[in-house]
């Protein structure tokens, strides 16, 4: 009996660990350029839209990337950029990202008509773990607004249960300590 329950709780907790990370997944791919191994964070919504977020070394910069569907229609207009937030958090308007980038040639955004690519943070641990990374591993949801070439706008968003495990797993770095207050 006592070997039973044991199974039993084992078994509980695997499934309960499976699904708090299920909507997030890690992913390896080769670079390009290099064919070094690249961690990638992802999750998928309903609509087939992706968010994902990497860690691009030597500088260890913390990248996410928004794109799109690849049955959806719709591109990103490339005047105007995406924003996003986290849960009820003020909203990051990529345009300001966009136009440092053009006008410093920062590296700070990316885009091609299905996705957008963007520094979330600057990967320097000694300098801190701050800013909307935090806010991804410890919030519940994350939205998107974008705009289409046709000139509309569209909302989706991602959840971000199990953010926390996979996005540690990505940088290595103990998400969940390192943003303890």
């Amino acid at each position: 009996m006592n070997v039973i329950y044991k199974t039993l709780v084992i078994l509980i907790a695997l499934v309960a660990h499976t699904s708090a990370y299920a909507a997030w997944e890690v992913t390896t791919s080769a670079e390009s350029i290099t064919d070094k191994a690249k961690k990638i964070a992802i999750v998928k919504n309903q609509a087939g839209h992706s968010f994902s977020i990497y860690q691009i070394p030597p500088e260890n910069q913390v990248w996410g990337t928004f794109s799109l569907s690849d049955s959806a229609f719709d591109q990103i207009d490339s005047e105007r950029p995406p924003m996003y937030w986290i849960d009820k958090k003020t909203p990051y308007n990529l345009s300001t990202s966009k136009i440092l980038d053009e006008k410093y040639d920062l590296g700070l955004y990316q885009r091609e008509p299905k996705w957008v690519n963007f520094i979330i943070w600057h990967g320097k641990v000694d300098e801190g773990v701050t800013g909307d990374i935090v806010d991804m591993v410890r919030g519940h949801e994350i939205f998107f607004k974008y705009y289409t070439v046709s000139g509309g706008d569209k909302y989706t968003s991602f959840t971000l249960k199990g953010s926390a495990l996979a996005i540690s797993e990505i940088i290595g770095i103990n998400m969940i300590r390192a943003t303890d207050r």
